[in-house]
């Protein structure tokens, strides 16, 4: 296991067995996102499954005070309360955000197998199931709406970050972005009230849950729904691809309109 970059194997811990299973999440959010953006509240039990990864092994030193060391180090990266960002060695690509559930810690008795040694248990809970890729994607394009970016996908709903950007020359008024199926119907979309220049970006985050005008707060000048990505709703003939996003405006030009995530895996 690889937390936070680092290979709890450097740390003397030996995996005798690991596990990823599903589990009742148990932390609940009763409003998500920024008060105020786009006026949306998440109440309840909206995400009752989370993904638990378990790992049961030893940790051993050279000796108690290298063992000792090692021990404090382990409860140290894996403390209560922090977000972890978790990697199998072997599983390339992909990873899970989640907080420590427990960490068990039992001496071996002496004349064990294992000198010097303590069994250790591990389990952390990700709220989200969902493993996201270690690198971030992103389709961009410029010009005149209507202007179509079409992600590519992994196995899960996805959040995606749009950008945004007005043209000095032509500026973008009143800009719409739609999210499309495969069959080019349009599913949720969005609107901004107001003017870009080529001075302004404008954000959305559909994982942060936000609206960004030049870094300043604007949700309030967002009227309708901040989509996710739903691989579901894409083409799987070839290569996986999502479905569109598309970029429209009363009148105007985009220098930048970019859509940027990290697919999401089951």
């Amino acid at each position: 296991m690889i937390i936070d970059g680092v290979n709890l194997s450097t740390l003397g811990l030996v995996v005798q067995r690991r596990g990823s299973s599903r589990a009742a999440a148990r932390v609940q959010h009763a409003i998500s996102g920024t008060p105020g953006a786009a006026r949306r509240v998440r109440i309840g039990n909206e995400a009752p499954e989370a993904r638990l990864l378990m790992l049961i092994g030893y940790l051993r030193g050279s000796s108690v005070a290298d063992l000792q060391s090692k021990l404090d180090e382990l409860k140290w990266r894996t403390r209560a309360g922090k977000d972890l960002v978790v990697e199998w060695s072997d599983q390339t690509g992909i990873e899970y955000v989640g907080r420590r559930e427990s960490l068990d810690v039992r001496e071996i008795n002496p004349g064990a197998w294992i000198r010097k040694g303590m069994g250790v248990e591990l389990a952390i809970l990700c709220e989200d199931p969902r493993g996201r890729e270690t690198t971030e994607q992103n389709k961009s394009t410029n010009g005149s709406p209507p202007l179509v970016l079409t992600p590519d996908v992994g196995t899960a709903i996805m959040p995606v970050k749009i950008t945004i950007k007005g043209n000095n020359t032509s500026n973008l008024v009143d800009p719409t972005v739609e999210y499309r199926d495969k069959s080019d119907a349009v599913i949720a979309s969005w609107t901004y009230s107001g003017t870009l220049t080529g001075t302004n970006t404008l954000v959305v985050d559909s994982e942060r849950f936000t609206v960004e005008l030049d870094g300043a707060h604007a949700g309030g000048d967002l009227s309708g729904t901040i989509f996710d990505v739903d691989p579901g709703d894409g083409d799987y003939l070839g290569n996986p691809a999502g479905p569109d996003i598309r970029l429209t405006a009363v009148s105007g030009s985009a220098d930048q309109f970019k859509a940027e995530y990290r697919r999401r895996y089951q």
